[in-house]
Formats: C-alpha cells, sequence, structure tokens
C-alpha cells in the first residue's frame, strides 16, 4: 500500500491497518492518532511531524524507519522491532515499549520520560543526553549502550544489564521511595 492509498483510507475513518505491507512509505505532515498498525511492516519508511499518538503499533516492523518529529505519546510498541532506527531529539514521553528491539538505535537527546521500557533490547544503542527519568528499564539489555550524559533521575533499573556501557557524566539514578 502507498501513503495516498493509507491516508486516503484513513480520511474515510478506517483505523485497522494491522500487518499491512508500507514498506518504504513516505508520510509527511499527517495526524495518524489511534491508527492500529500492529504487525505492520514500515521497514524502510519516512514519516516527518506524523502524529501517532494513541497508535497500535504492537509487533510493528520499524526497522531502519527515518523520522522527523514524530509524536508517539501513549503507544503500544510492545514487541516491535525498532532496530537501527534514528528517533534524535524525539519526545518519546510515556511510550510504551516494553520487549521492543532497539538494537543500534539512535536516541540522541531523546526524551522518554515515564517510559516503560522494561525487558527492551537497547543494545548497543546511543542514549546521549537522553532523558529516561522516571522511566521504568527494569530487566532492559543496555549491554554496549552509550548513556553518555543521560539522565536517569528516578529511572527503575532493576536487573538491567549495563555491561560495557558508557556512564560518563550521567545524572545518577535516584531510588524511589515507596510507601506502604
Amino acid at each position: 500500500m502507498d501513503s495516498f492509498e493509507l491516508l486516503r483510507r484513513y480520511a474515510a475513518g478506517e483505523r485497522d491497518f494491522t500487518n499491512t505491507n508500507l514498506q518504504k512509505i513516505d508520510i509527511r505532515d499527517t495526524n495518524l492518532d489511534e491508527i492500529d498498525l500492529s504487525g505492520a511492516d514500515l521497514s524502510g519508511a519516512y514519516l516527518e511531524r506524523v502524529i501517532l499518538n494513541c497508535a497500535k503499533l504492537r509487533g510493528t516492523n520499524l526497522t531502519n524507519v527515518r523520522v522527523y518529529e514524530l509524536g508517539l505519546r501513549n503507544v503500544d510498541l510492545r514487541e516491535g522491532s525498532l532496530e537501527g532506527i534514528s528517533l534524535e531529539t524525539t519526545i518519546l514521553t510515556e511510550v510504551d515499549l516494553s520487549g521492543a528491539n532497539l538494537k543500534k538505535a539512535i536516541f540522541v537527546e531523546t526524551s522518554l520520560i515515564n517510559a516503560n521500557l522494561s525487558e527492551a533490547n537497547f543494545s548497543c544503542v546511543d542514549l546521549i543526553r537522553a532523558n529516561l527519568s522516571k522511566a521504568n528499564l527494569s530487566e532492559a539489555n543496555l549491554k554496549g549502550a552509550n548513556l553518555s550524559g543521560a539522565d536517569l533521575s528516578y529511572a527503575e533499573l532493576s536487573w538491567v544489564d549495563l555491561s560495557h556501557g558508557t556512564l560518563v557524566n550521567s545524572i545518577e539514578p535516584i531510588p524511589l521511595i515507596k510507601f506502604c
């Protein structure tokens, strides 16, 4: 399916695009709130100023997607693949990326505040100056990740693999205090 067909069907009220082949699709300046792209293949896609708030992207292949000013608030991306994706300076506040494959992704200066990143694969990921405050990184694989200058304040870091990672000038985690 090409971008014209996708946008035409979305404008007509269709939201279910599960398991759709959207490889190398080029979408710009579009609001696709609440779209269901679960299981879709968006590998190699270009998304410029696209808003995907409350979208369902579970199991979606976003490998090597190129983005610019992507809006992903309250998105379900569990078990999706974002291997090699570049999300520099992107705001991903409260995004759910639990269990997602993010290997070799670029998150330079990306806001991941209060994000669920548990059990995600961040191996060899570039998280330079990323804001991970209040993020849930429990059981995440950060092996070889570059967290230089990253903000990890109030982040949940239980059972995180940080072996061979870089934490130069990062803001130290502050443990959360739980009240009974």
